[in-house]
């Protein structure tokens, strides 16, 4: 796979893509700090930390990316992008629809977004963990030396993990009292039938149920 793309279009085919002990493992790029448009994928993905069905770890731009990938990884996983960090880190109109599993840091769309930004995302695959930081759109949403921005997005997903579970986002949050975490006109289509959950909604884009694990 090219490592990124600076012009119009980049595309891929089903694959399988496995390195289940290392990190910046993607669909179709491991580690992007270029652009890539309309980029794509399929199959499944399978890697250790900072692992995505399109995109390992970006610092650059993701523009109307999909991917249906289905996705497998220990921490910072992500549908489409493991970690997108820094605040030139874009990605934007873009859409996964496979199954994520991991555990910590996981998102349907992005697992850790630090200090980037997600922009007219959508996230449909179901999302499963073991630990926390688990959200249907994006597992962790954290500022440090830039804002974290969300803005515009959805997920409908089913979503389990045992701790810090986000029908949308499963940590919201900033360590320094300059920056902002911030969550704008976005959206979780759910139902949530666990007794641990007292919430309940039902939207047009679908059903979905958030759980924790069995014993926590």
């Amino acid at each position: 796979f090219p490592s990124h793309d600076t012009g119009r279009k980049v595309l891929t085919s089903g694959e399988r893509v496995s390195n289940a002990s290392q990190s910046n493992i993607g669909g179709l790029v491991g580690r992007n700090s270029g652009n890539i448009v309309a980029g794509s994928s399929q199959g499944s993905v399978r890697g250790y930390f900072q692992t995505g069905g399109l995109v390992g770890y970006n610092t650059g731009q993701v523009v109307s990316g999909q991917s249906a990938s289905q996705v497998f990884g220990n921490s910072y996983v992500g549908g489409l992008v493991g970690i997108n960090e820094g605040n030139a880190a874009v990605v934007e109109t873009s859409t996964a629809n496979g199954a994520v599993n991991g555990i910590g840091g996981i998102g349907g769309l992005v697992g850790w977004n630090r200090g980037g930004r997600v922009l007219a995302g959508q996230a449909h695959g179901k999302v499963t963990a073991t630990g926390s930081e688990v959200g249907g759109l994006v597992g962790w949403n954290f500022a440090t030396n830039s804002n974290s921005v969300i803005d515009g997005s959805s997920a409908t997903g089913d979503v389990a993990g045992a701790n810090s579970v986000g029908g949308l986002v499963g940590v919201n949050s900033a360590t320094n009292t300059n920056r902002s975490a911030t969550i704008t006109n976005s959206q979780a289509c759910l139902i949530c039938p666990s007794k641990r959950w007292s919430s309940r909604a039902r939207g047009e884009c679908g059903e979905a149920s958030i759980s924790r694990n069995a014993g926590r």
